[in-house]
């Protein structure tokens, strides 16, 4: 029945168009400017021609789209993590998007020669050429360098459909891989051979799947199998399962950076979820993209760990927007050629170009693999810094990181021109705020204590959303109603990259102005409870 009605679903022709119409009047609203792109964000494909973003924490950042409508399945980023590559199932294309803000369409790679459709699943190698497995047509797994050209094509074995999700082993050569059926198929994609069948998972059909650590298939594997997502261990004997109450079309799943979790979606309820994998407890979840059934089809997480990398060195966050004046820490992963943490492991830190070039640190990895450095933003230079890591492997090679980035900026963002407080009738206090300019302003918040002080609770339930510019400022009227007293307020703005800075504190009894913010200050929101916040001097 299940598998019946996904077929109707992917071949019926008019559907992507009336999903598309769904997606704009039902998914969550597109950020005008979003914040960057970082290693741990979620990418689910919703169909459309869309992808939904989310941080780690499944707090929803922006939708991208390629503009042709369709199912959109598998997604990988490049070793490089500077670009995103999607595959848009209906069009049987892969569309690359510039991980930097706006997130542009860098490129379209048609993937129909020979005879392929449906392009499902997407990932990279370590030597940065990516393979494309495809449901439909011949289904073959096709191989192609990172600009987009064909390299090789397999004839692969095939089960209930085509070459559907793929994943390459630590070995570099075996493929691991589904066919809506009811096993785990391989083949060696250096000698063009098929081996024998990994594993009979027990249901039909079988999606996504995800080698484990040392990802050679000894460590088992993870699989969506429509009623519940199994774990199989090296022999093929299932070990584990993960499910969530209410959902039976598990299709989509990725592993989490943190290497101790992945994520999986279903498609009949469009929820997803991370799972811890040793405990099968759910983490964050369930999450709904408000795009109806049968639209979630795919997900990737940024710096999501494969084996099929190999030997690497991750350096995070991909970006970040500081003023001058702060530290900005980066933090490299080193990994081996199976995907485990190396240890002891010396990495040197350079900012290779920018306001800050030439600036170096070395430290050496933890147990978990991680190192980090730390440097300020000095002087009055503002731009952008591009860092990377390296370090020396055994046989004498030096493995480098992806590049990074670090603008630094003017410490105001906004120029504040007035903040008063002036209390009104029946208990209320009318708080108005001018402004001179505002750069890449997101808004504001108000807080109020009953000292100067004291603690300091939110009083605004949605950010106050900028209304000036860089050119111009603009005038702001809040009405709090705290009662009868002496109240104290703090003016918050914040910028597009989650900067802040605090104005204030001002007093609604004796009704003047005061700055507490100089330049480079910066505010800190810590919870309180919920619904308030909690915010320092």
């Amino acid at each position: 029945m299940k598998e019946g009605k996904w077929r109707a679903i992917r071949m019926a022709g008019l559907l992507p168009l009336v999903i598309g119409l769904l997606i704009f009047l039902a998914s969550p609203a597109v950020s005008v400017k979003a914040a960057a792109w970082q290693v741990g964000d979620v990418f689910v494909g919703v169909s459309g021609g869309s992808y939904q973003v989310y941080d780690n924490t499944g707090v929803f950042k922006e939708t991208i789209s390629d503009g042709l409508g369709g199912f959109t399945t598998g997604c990988a980023f490049n070793n490089a993590l500077d670009k995103l590559y999607t595959t848009d199932f209906s069009s049987n294309v892969v569309v690359v998007y510039d991980i930097a803000h706006p997130h542009n369409i860098l490129q379209t790679i048609n993937t129909t020669g020979a005879g392929t459709a449906s392009n499902e699943s997407i990932l990279f190698d370590n030597a940065g050429n990516f393979y494309v497995g495809h449901a439909d047509g011949n289904g073959d797994i096709q191989k192609y360098d990172a600009a987009g050209n064909l390299l090789d094509a397999y004839d692969v074995a095939t089960e209930d459909r085509g070459s559907d999700w793929i994943d390459l082993s630590s070995d570099q050569h075996t493929m691991f891989y589904t066919s809506e059926g009811r096993l785990v198929k391989r083949y060696d994609v250096a000698s063009k051979t098929q081996l024998a069948d990994f594993a009979d998972v027990g249901v039909r059909p079988c999606y996504a799947l995800r080698l484990l650590p040392p990802g050679d298939g000894s460590g088992g594997l993870l699989v969506a199998a429509t009623g519940d997502i199994r774990r199989l261990d090296g022999a093929g004997n299932i070990i584990q399962t993960y499910d969530a109450p209410g959902e039976d079309c598990w299709f989509a799943l990725n592993l989490d950076p943190n290497g101790t979790s992945f994520w999986s979606g279903d498609f009949c309820s469009s929820n997803f979820y991370r799972f811890n994998i040793a405990t099968g407890a759910i983490e964050v979840g369930p999450i709904n993209t408000g795009t109806g059934g049968s639209t979630l089809f795919g997900i990737c997480v940024a710096g999501e760990i494969t084996v099929a990398k190999g030997e690497s060195i991750q350096l995070t966050p991909l970006s970040a927007t500081n003023p001058l004046g702060t530290d900005h820490t980066v933090t490299a992963r080193v990994q081996d050629g199976d995907g485990n943490p190396l240890a002891g492991v010396v990495v040197t830190f350079t900012v290779v170009s920018g306001p800050h070039a030439g600036v170096t640190g070395n430290d050496t990895t933890d147990a978990s693999g991680q190192a980090t450095f730390t440097y300020t933003g000095t002087g009055s230079t503002t731009g952008t810094d591009v860092i990377e890591a390296s370090f020396v492997n055994d046989a004498g090679d030096t493995i480098t990181s992806n590049q990074v980035t670090k603008t630094w900026e003017e410490a105001n963002a906004i120029e504040l021109k007035s903040f008063k407080a002036r209390t009104g009738s029946n208990g209320k206090v009318v708080l108005t705020w001018e402004t001179a300019t505002e750069v890449d302003n997101a808004g504001f918040n108000l807080y109020r204590a009953e000292s100067t002080d004291g603690s300091y609770a939110k009083i605004n339930n949605t950010l106050i959303p900028a209304k000036g510019n860089a050119v111009s400022g603009a005038g702001y009227k809040f009405v709090d109603k705290p009662g009868d007293g002496v109240f104290y307020y703090k003016l918050e703005d914040i910028d597009y990259n989650g900067q802040s800075a605090l104005h204030g504190p001002i007093d609604n009894g004796k009704q003047k102005t005061k700055r507490s913010r100089q330049k480079g200050e910066t505010g800190a929101v810590t919870p309180a409870s919920p619904g308030k916040a909690g915010l320092g001097d």
